[in-house]
């Protein structure tokens, strides 16, 4: 659906050619003559140079095209944006660029779906009905619910899927409850009288590596997120046993 951007021999690349290609020499030159373009569809899959950028994880380009103010959130066909693009085509470096843009749209939709519906679905695996929630694709799912993407009944519809998921979800609260016991365990052995435990108070600069690498990984947002989450899907597995 969103594969590489080929140059075709014999001919200079177009300003999306060398977006999706990474050829950040080339991209500067195509935008600084023709500025007007970043914002142009190509002939083909109607997206933009960001567009096209996003769906090859070409994280170089899309820098590139933010300082000469690329439109991150501007779509293309059928309403495809850059965070939509870079999910389904499972290019996590560049779904994490577009993350870190306040502006972004996490749900917004490409033919009624948004990526994370979308990468919810099931998948053709010869007479199999697969999930597309592996590798790069399963990473790209689980950025999106971190970062807020709407998770309420409905969303997951494929059911391997949504098991995938709230099995990560619960895996992830059940590290940052099991990090809070070792925490506390430790302040309550190394502390002193009115002298908290050094480590309830360092930096985590300041904490050896071996230690901070324990360290919470979800923020408080994020741990919110993931409780929703895993409460929505594990409502709906519940209903599904019961239609059983």
């Amino acid at each position: 659906m969103y594969s590489s951007t080929m140059v075709a021999c014999g001919h200079a690349p177009t300003m999306w050619e060398a977006a999706a290609c990474n050829d950040v020499p080339q991209l500067t030159s195509l935008v600084r003559a023709h500025p007007r373009d970043m914002g142009a569809m190509d002939g083909q899959l109607q997206y933009t140079p960001a567009i096209h950028a996003a769906a090859n994880d070409s994280v170089d380009a899309l820098v590139a095209l933010v300082q000469h103010g690329a439109d991150l959130r501007q779509p293309g066909r059928c309403g495809v944006t850059c965070v939509f693009a870079a999910a389904v085509s499972g290019s996590v470096r560049a779904l994490s660029f577009l993350l870190a843009t306040a502006t972004v749209d996490v749900d917004a939709e490409c033919d009624d779906e948004t990526a994370l519906e979308w990468l919810g679905l099931p998948c053709e695996t010869g007479s199999v009905l697969g999930s597309r929630l592996h590798g790069s694709r399963l990473l790209a799912a689980q950025m999106l619910i971190l970062a807020g993407a709407y998770v309420e009944t409905g969303v997951i519809v494929h059911r391997p899927s949504r098991e995938i998921l709230c099995k990560w979800a619960h895996f992830e609260l059940a590290a940052e409850a099991g990090f809070q016991t070792f925490l506390m365990g430790l302040d309550r052995g190394v502390s002193e009288a009115g002298r908290p435990c050094p480590l309830a108070i360092a930096n985590v600069d300041g904490i050896p590596q071996h230690v901070a690498s324990y360290l919470p990984r979800r923020s408080l947002r994020e741990r919110r997120r993931l409780v929703r989450a895993a409460w929505v899907w594990g409502g709906e597995a519940h209903a599904d046993a019961g239609r059983v």
